[in-house]
């Protein structure tokens, strides 16, 4: 009786656990991080290569095919404007018809805010890869009379997100599920004649497939050989724990008779295929066929051959031992007995054989890897956490990552540290003497939409998983002293208004500060704008004690400082630890012209059944004086052409750039935060445990900001003649031009032997 009631109880708790999991696929139910989609405007370069990619796994049709979704077709002439609103094309825009291309795709619902329903994209380029035109029908309802070509101008061609990362609990996996029908052939039977060649004919355990085992292992006294079918393996791997006593293997062989009896075979082996282990990529886990054939081969799982899939076959045995990149010759030997079973079972011929057994395997690890993406999930996580988010098991988030941003500035971090590194004397015995590694950050937001691009929390996420970009707390030095000279635009200054560069000794409460331009030396009375340029200390101290450092208070916190600032003087010269995302989300406002936005990581966030959990709202607010920030703006300008970042404009780097360095006493902390009108860059630069670098934000930051920004904005520099300026409002603000002969008459010529230029700036109406 006991033992009857303990079989009832096991088959209605194992048939609960199966029916759930295999029924619904979710075996592995993963947290699916998506990066932002790549997209293109009218003038862009049309990168073929990439929307190729894109589509890979689509149809190619011509334009004799109705288009279906997940067909896509290439075209010239004027079959491209039967996709088209036609009126919009005219022969003065496009040139000759004849000459035009197109590119056109049918999506299918993807689930994703770009992807909401079926819908036909397309692109009109020229024979010089220009961008002309983009079309949709995607806003449309179609009419009972037009169901299909009624199409009207879009501002932007997006293709389907990417998947950047997927977790497991806290484990980074890969993981790409498949259905059975895109497997080859070649795959399937591969996998069972190594692993279980009856597993069409028994039932869950193979009763000959044990016997021959336990025998083969007491002759060699070693287990040389396993018993598990394809069945027992899953249920082993997945339901059970990895302890070897008999009452698991009871359990084993029981839920696999239960598991055939509930499943077709097609399911349980699509099941199999898709959570196989099939190796190790750094810290992620390859979960499944579906991943592994992307990262040893760089296919699609159903573009592989003969070869390719005897040899996914041998790694499913012992990843670790027949990896092809690490141990060549075990890994084909093991190919070598994957092909030999296959050629007993019939399932290929013997010049198959011969062909597959002699071909190479593939050479070093094929995909390319953006190792900082982890810092990237981490804040995307921290924001989750904001609203709430703490189990995130099974959701799709869809976030705001830009992957060829990220590596970008990945990469700019690393070359100017090596560079630091191998050529400044500072830098080197700190690394020599103490083993001290220089770190940086990097945050990049998109200031129109207020998407975060690209974030890196140090220069190394395998070294360090401490998310300096998030976590961190850092003197902000210089990078704050914008907003004293904004509290001052407030109060009735301007740019040239008289501000005092002289040495002052300030007292209160018996103590006594006295600060100090970084060149000790003073210039006396200057024009506003130019102490700023110049970040000198002694103006701006003096400034802001003239103002009230409450005023200064009031005006960060308006802006979106979310720290308590300390009532004293040498706020004023940025002497107080900030969170540096918070610093990015100030000049985020200030580069918006004062149009306040929060920037985001995330876009959306979906359930395991693709139901919206939540959407980004863009709420914006506007800053009590907006004239006063372009002002502010038009002054920072400076910094980039003739001030503490000169550099930038003397590289040749076009784009109009506005933005402030930062130096901390005994330069511990090197910062620059700059912004063209469509994207900031916050850079820091320093040691974790502040010791001095020696650096300043002028040659510690600048140059990664400088080499990122050269990357990510090279499309817009190779198709704008005259980059756009920031948006000015001509109702509130106006442009003059100042010379040294203005200055002049105002007795404010700065007596630093400079030579003056012609400078523009921005002033209230």
């Amino acid at each position: 009786m006991i033992g009857a009631v303990t079989f009832i109880f096991l088959l209605y708790f194992f048939n609960n656990e199966l029916q759930e999991k295999i029924q619904n696929k979710r075996l592995l139910d993963p947290t699916i991080f998506y990066g932002n989609s790549p997209h293109f405007k009218k003038g862009d370069l049309f990168d073929a290569e990439l929307i190729k990619k894109s589509v890979s796994t689509f149809r190619s049709r011509t334009f004799d095919n109705p288009l279906m979704p997940e067909d896509f077709l290439f075209g010239e002439g004027e079959n491209c404007l039967k996709f088209t609103s036609t009126q919009d094309i005219t022969i003065s825009e496009f040139g000759e018809i004849s000459t035009i291309k197109c590119f056109i795709v049918h999506w299918p619902q993807l689930f994703h805010p770009h992807f909401e329903k079926q819908h036909i994209d397309t692109i009109i380029y020229s024979s010089e890869n220009i961008i002309l035109g983009i079309y949709s029908n995607k806003d449309i309802t179609p009419s009972e009379s037009d169901p299909h070509f009624k199409f009207q101008p879009i501002d932007d061609f997006f293709l389907p997100p990417k998947i950047i990362a997927q977790y497991l609990g806290e484990e980074p996996i890969l993981y790409s599920p498949q259905t059975l029908s895109t497997y080859p052939t070649h795959c399937l039977n591969a996998v069972m004649a190594i692993e279980d060649s009856h597993f069409l004919e028994h039932k869950g355990v193979s009763v000959t497939g044990i016997a021959r085992a336990f025998l083969k292992n007491i002759i060699l006294q070693r287990k040389a050989q396993g018993g598990s079918t394809i069945t027992q393996q899953l249920v082993k791997n997945y339901f059970l724990t990895s302890e070897k006593t008999l009452k698991r293997k009871f359990q084993e062989i029981f839920m696999a008779l239960l598991l055939e009896t509930k499943f077709e075979k097609d399911l349980i082996l699509e099941t199999y295929l898709n959570v196989i282990y099939m190796g190790q990529r750094g810290t992620y886990q390859i979960r499944g066929y579906g991943a592994a054939s992307e990262y040893y081969f760089s296919k699609h799982i159903n573009e592989l051959n003969l070869q390719e899939c005897s040899l996914m076959a041998a790694i499913v045995n012992s990843p670790g031992l027949f990896n092809p990149f690490t141990r060549a010759e075990k890994s084909k030997d093991r190919r070598h007995l994957v092909l030999q079973k296959m050629s007993e079972n019939n399932f290929i011929s013997e010049n198959e054989f011969n062909i597959a057994d002699n071909s190479p395997l593939p050479q070093v690890e094929p995909l390319e890897n953006i190792t900082s993406i982890p810092y990237f999930i981490q804040g995307v996580q921290s924001q989750l956490k904001d609203y709430g988010y703490d189990n995130l098991e099974g959701l799709s988030i869809y976030t705001t990552v830009n992957l060829d941003s990220q590596k970008e500035a990945q990469n700019s971090i690393q070359t100017h540290l090596e560079f630091l590194e191998a050529n400044n004397k500072t830098i080197q015995k700190n690394l020599l003497t103490k083993n001290k590694k220089l770190e940086s950050l990097l945050i990049s937001i998109d200031v129109n939409s207020a998407y975060v691009n690209s974030l890196i929390g140090g220069r190394s996420f395998k070294a360090s998983q401490f998310n300096r970009a998030i976590s961190s707390q850092r003197q902000v030095g210089s990078t704050f002293k914008p907003l004293v000279y904004l509290t001052a635009l407030m109060n009735d200054y301007d740019p040239l208004s008289v501000v005092h560069d002289t040495p002052f000794v300030y007292k209160e409460r018996n103590q006594k500060w006295q600060p100090l331009n970084y060149s000790k030396t003073s210039l006396g009375d200057i024009p506003l704008f130019y102490a700023l340029k110049e970040s000198l200390n002694l103006p701006t101290a003096k400034l802001a004690i003239d103002l009230g450092i409450e005023k200064v208070i009031d005006t960060a916190k308006e802006l979106g400082i979310d720290t308590d600032l300390p009532k004293v003087p040498s706020l004023s010269l940025g002497s107080f630890g900030i969170n540096p995302k918070n610093m990015a989300q100030i000049y985020l406002n200030i580069a918006r012209l004062g149009h306040m936005k929060k920037f985001t990581t995330l876009i959306q966030v979906q359930d395991k059944n693709k139901s919206i959990l939540w959407n980004y709202q863009s709420e914006e607010s506007d800053f009590k004086d907006l004239a006063a920030i372009q002002v502010l703006v038009g002054i920072l300008k400076e910094t980039a052409r003739t001030g503490t970042a000169q550099q930038i404009s003397k590289s040749g780097f076009i784009i109009p750039t506005a933005g402030k360095t930062g130096t901390t006493n005994d330069n511990k902390d090197t910062w620059f935060i700059g912004f063209t009108p469509e994207t900031l860059t916050l850079v820091w630069t320093g040691y974790d445990d502040n010791t001095s670098t020696g650096l300043t934000g002028a040659n510690g930051a600048v140059p990664i900001w400088l080499t990122y920004m050269n990357a990510v904005t090279s499309n817009t520099k190779k198709n704008t003649l005259e980059p756009n300026d920031f948006n000015w409002n001509q109702d509130q603000v106006e442009k003059k031009v100042i010379t040294e002969d203005d200055l002049r008459d105002k007795d404010i010529l700065p007596k630093d032997n400079k030579p003056f230029l012609d400078t523009e700036l921005i002033f209230q109406k």
